[in-house]
């Protein structure tokens, strides 16, 4: 059977799209040319302008985008070949004409050729369609469905995956009768978003049998699972629901306002995990003991604003209300972070049972490694207590387990989850080993944790208003403004990167990397200003970025201080300076 040129559409202004339709939209819009819908596939948008003011917009699949305009040889018209015909006037306006008037054979895009389509349920590869009865047992769902209950179904001839198609159009979100929260669709299993989930097997919640399929609908809060087919067999016992107006528990919506905007309010706020939400009751004098050695004073209001005050638990800027120290002139906490639980389980180090919170995880020098971020940090931590060396940075350990994001689709839910030297679309490679949030609607979507939580503004000394954070990449910012020039960071004065987001003020203009501005920056999660002893000098001595002090000479080794050196100490009364390196050998050197 041969084919034209394929030249389909080449009226309209139209460019492939990867997707990010809201998944209710992908069940829903049905693509223009074979009428089967979206769901995960790439696709162009079109649209047919009759007028200035009447025009209506289609969508198509990539592959339905380009197809040929004449086919020639096929079986059932042998003769002369069949032409590309569209008709804006019929609900299927897409199909293959014979020229002759006299002869009158029509034939739809779904029988001319075979169509290949992409499917949440199996993202690896994409499905054929396949027309006519056929009796397979569904991957999804596991249940056998006979040949004769449908005249369609989906095929991974790679795989050997079968898909029905009512199992492809599930809801995405329902409501049952028999539980309070929205349940969510997900098309693998849950252990694969939960590792920190022990049990091996779950039984449904309905029916008591094991949940033994990829899919299932489930409350992340709960644990509560349900069989497909059980939660959706009695139309008087669930009700269907947009992800868009679900209420789903342990979903933050980011990002955040800006950087005072305190992350660890909104995460138990807006979270509604056990461990969190009963840890915000209160607290006593032996649970303040134990944050801090003196006495705490609670503060409601904030009349006297500094703006450099920081969270010793969180090492976020403080906004009301909070505590301080009554004889600490530097201590401050957040009331939410005064509320932390005391013990959590996070499924990056869930075999040797819960972590615990420590104020102080390393008693031999002034900072601890975050196990997920991989940055130093000198706040709060969750520690294992049968590993010397695993601590987590409270932001890192009460992550939440789902989140959406403004850069991305609203309704495309992104799941927690380690990685390994993958893409995150903010700030390129992801390298090493940490966790991410992963769109599981798109094939394509991922972010560091700590990415995901920079703030929709910031503000920097460089700019008189606050930079709002850019998503769209540098190239595509000046593609769309039709701006060719150089575009560099307004404080290391190096290129911008054409792919990562940045801040931006476009009242002056200006740019910034993220890794520029201290709040993001590697050593964020490190609050200056604390005194600490060293070894070779009498004095307190206050740690300080390695920048404030460039160009000194360390006390200890010699060498001059420089900005790469990140942390230096320093004894200002007494002109000295040290290497943050060198006072760590020091004390390590005092224990021997």
């Amino acid at each position: 059977m041969g084919v034209g040129d394929s030249s389909m559409f080449s009226h309209f202004n139209h460019a492939t799209e990867e997707n990010n339709l809201d998944p209710d939209d992908g069940n829903s819009i049905l693509c223009r040319a074979c009428r089967l819908p979206i769901f995960s596939t790439p696709f162009i948008t079109t649209v047919d302008r009759k007028s200035a003011h009447d025009h209506r917009f289609f969508f198509m699949h990539d592959q339905c985008a380009n197809l040929p305009k004449t086919l020639e040889g096929h079986p059932n018209h042998p003769g002369k070949a069949l032409v590309l015909h569209e008709d804006n006037n019929l609900s299927d306006n897409v199909f293959y004409k014979c020229p002759d008037s006299f002869c009158g054979f029509e034939l739809d895009v779904l029988s001319s050729t075979t169509i290949k389509i992409l499917h949440r349920s199996h993202p690896a590869h994409r499905l054929m369609v396949i027309r006519g009865p056929a009796s397979f047992v569904c991957g999804f769902c596991g249940t056998q469905h006979e040949s004769g209950m449908s005249d369609m179904s989906y095929l991974c001839n790679l795989c050997g995956f079968w898909l029905h198609p009512h199992c492809a159009s599930l809801p995405n979100a329902v409501i049952l009768s028999r539980h309070t929260h929205p349940l969510l669709l997900v098309y693998a299993f849950p252990h694969e978003f939960f590792p920190g989930d022990l049990k091996s097997e779950h039984s449904c919640e309905v029916c008591g049998g094991i949940i033994q399929h990829k899919g299932v609908y489930f409350c992340r809060k709960c644990s509560y699972y349900v069989h497909i087919k059980c939660a959706i067999s009695d139309p008087q016992s669930f009700m269907p629901v947009l992800i868009r107006d679900a209420n789903i528990p342990d979903m933050l919506h980011l990002p955040l306002a800006n950087e005072r905007t305190s992350l660890m309010r909104s995460v138990i706020e807006n979270t509604t995990s056990c461990d969190v939400a009963s840890s915000s009751c209160g607290h006593d004098d032996e649970h303040d003991n134990f944050l801090h050695e003196h006495t705490l004073i609670f503060h409601d209001m904030d009349d006297n604003v500094d703006d450099n005050r920081i969270c010793d638990a969180c090492v976020r800027l403080i906004s009301p209300p909070f505590y301080s120290c009554s004889q600490c002139t530097n201590f401050f906490l957040h009331s939410c972070c005064v509320n932390l639980p005391r013990a959590i389980t996070h499924p990056a180090h869930w075999h040797h049972g819960p972590l615990t919170l420590v104020p102080k995880p390393n008693a031999r020098t002034f900072k601890f490694t975050c196990e997920s971020c991989r940055r130093p940090c000198n706040g709060f931590a969750y520690s294992c207590k049968a590993c010397d060396d695993f601590n987590l940075d409270v932001a890192c350990a009460l992550s939440p387990p789902l989140i959406t994001h403004e850069a991305h689709n609203k309704a495309h839910i992104l799941y927690f989850e380690p990685y390994n030297s993958r893409q995150c679309q903010s700030c390129s490679p992801l390298g090493g080993w940490g966790y991410k949030y992963e769109c599981r609607t798109c094939r394509k979507f991922e972010l560091h944790a700590p990415c995901a939580f920079l703030p929709n503004t910031v503000r920097h000394k460089f700019d008189r208003h606050p930079l709002k954070l850019t998503t769209a990449g540098v190239g595509a910012e000046r593609k769309n403004c039709g701006q060719e020039d150089e575009h560099f960071c307004e404080i290391c004065e190096m290129d911008m990167e054409s792919n990562c987001w940045y801040y931006r003020c476009d009242q002056c203009d200006q740019s910034f990397h993220i890794r520029c501005i201290p709040a993001f920056d590697d050593l964020s999660n490190i609050k200056f200003g604390f005194n600490v002893s060293v070894p070779c000098h009498d004095c307190p001595v206050t740690g300080v970025r390695a920048l404030s002090v460039a160009g000194y000479p360390c006390a200890h080794c010699a060498r001059i201080i420089r900005e790469y050196d990140e942390i230096a100490f320093e004894c200002s009364e007494c002109c000295f300076w040290i290497h943050g390196e060198c006072a760590e050998k020091l004390w390590l050197e005092s224990e021997e």
